[in-house]
């Protein structure tokens, strides 16, 4: 959820990361990844390396989209 993705983004421990899989597989809504999960991970200053990033079946909305898409990040998304 967002608070799962607030930690990930935060983590030192991930500035290597170069492919993050968070797809949701029927997950509850309230267990999913929102607008607000997509922006801290969208504004990360240690998921800069990440190529991939999949976010599939999560209710991230335009907001969060738009967040993911704007980042910085997102220039080395494949």
């Amino acid at each position: 959820g967002d608070d799962g993705a607030g930690v990930i983004a935060g983590s030192r421990n991930l500035e290597n990361l170069t492919a993050l899989d968070l797809s949701a597989h029927e997950q509850p809504f309230v267990n999913c990844v929102h607008a607000d999960g997509a922006l801290a991970l969208a504004n990360s200053v240690h998921l800069t390396r990440l190529r991939a990033l999949d976010l599939s079946d999560h209710y991230i909305g335009d907001a969060g989209l738009a967040a993911v898409v704007n980042s910085p990040n997102a220039r080395s998304l494949e």
